[in-house]
């Protein structure tokens, strides 16, 4: 399985208070994800996060992002 985004022990603090302790995953390339949870689970936090804008506490978030133009290869 090719991994398009790997997390390792995410941790994310607002205000004294941890708001993600040590999330893990790996989101397969090509692959469809979603993310479900009530209101207020910081599921937006988790997003940005991943994609650099929220300050984190702790992690190691990789990303590989292959963006592809018709008839252009890398």
């Amino acid at each position: 399985m090719t991994v398009a985004i790997s997390v390792r022990g995410l941790n994310v603090v607002r205000g004294g208070v941890p708001v993600l302790r040590e999330v893990t995953l790996d989101l397969p390339a090509g692959g469809i994800a979603g993310l479900l949870g009530p209101s207020g689970c910081d599921k937006t936090t988790l997003m940005r996060a991943i994609v650099g804008v929220q300050r984190i506490a702790t992690a190691h978030v990789a990303e590989a992002i292959q963006y592809r133009r018709r008839g252009i290869e890398d």
